[in-house]
């Protein structure tokens, strides 16, 4: 076999892998709120918020009533503990904390989406993600997961929060974390949405195939342009 069937078999096989592969790269596109306004602790400023990264938009809204939220600096509570990996933005539900959840709507299918929820430390917080197969937290429930923070202190604690998927079908999530009963010397306290949220890591595959493709596109225009060059 010549050099020249060997190249073309690989051009061929490459847009033939390109056609057929199922294999995905996947990119990590994170919302971490640092480019935003700081709107207050418990103004109530927003009722949606539209992040853009690297062609995807994610919208984030908190459905029913009260829908407000607010982008805070919680570093300015002063707490020693807090990771700098939170930086100086992130998502407070303090204007109201009842029992509405969030929602984030994305621009297209996404594989997996992670969240940071974290809060003082005071009373133990129950979280939770899930994830849905239509935008605005409907279709089918793909996955959801669920964990808590301890309380009884006043340090910082945070845990992150990750739902996924086999292939790129999340469109949407729903997100809260809080408590549903805090005992205090001075009464019992119900907040079930009253931590912060931050650092939205979404992951966005890429068929490998498009990279097939290009492969075999250019080994076979290197090969067109080297038989003009032989007959000229």
């Amino acid at each position: 076999m010549n050099l020249r069937l060997i190249f073309m078999s690989f051009a061929f096989a490459c847009l033939m892998d390109a056609a057929t592969s199922t294999q995905v790269v996947a990119s990590t596109i994170v919302f971490d709120l640092e480019d935003q306004a700081q709107t207050g602790f418990n103004d109530g400023a927003l009722t949606s918020l539209t992040l853009t990264r690297q062609g995807l938009s994610m919208t984030i809204t908190r459905p029913g009533s009260p829908n407000q939220f607010d982008i805070y600096d919680v570093t300015d509570i002063g707490n020693p503990t807090f990771p700098a990996s939170w930086g100086v933005r992130s998502i407070s539900p303090w204007f109201s904390n009842d029992g509405t959840a969030f929602v984030a709507n994305f621009s297209k299918p996404v594989q997996s989406v992670s969240i940071d929820m974290g809060d003082f430390g005071g009373d133990p917080d129950d979280l939770f993600i899930e994830a849905y197969s239509e935008l605005d937290a409907t279709g089918t429930l793909l996955d959801s997961v669920t964990s808590q923070l301890q309380g009884g202190g006043g340090d910082w604690t945070a845990a992150t929060l990750r739902v996924s998927v086999a292939t790129p079908s999340i469109r949407s999530i729903r997100f809260m974390g809080g408590t549903e009963r805090f005992e205090t010397p001075i009464g019992v306290f119900r907040v079930p949405n009253s931590v912060y949220y931050d650092n939205f890591a979404v992951v966005v595959p890429e068929p490998a195939s498009l990279s097939l493709l290009g492969v075999g596109i250019a080994s076979l225009s290197v090969f067109a342009i080297r038989r003009r060059q032989r007959r000229t």
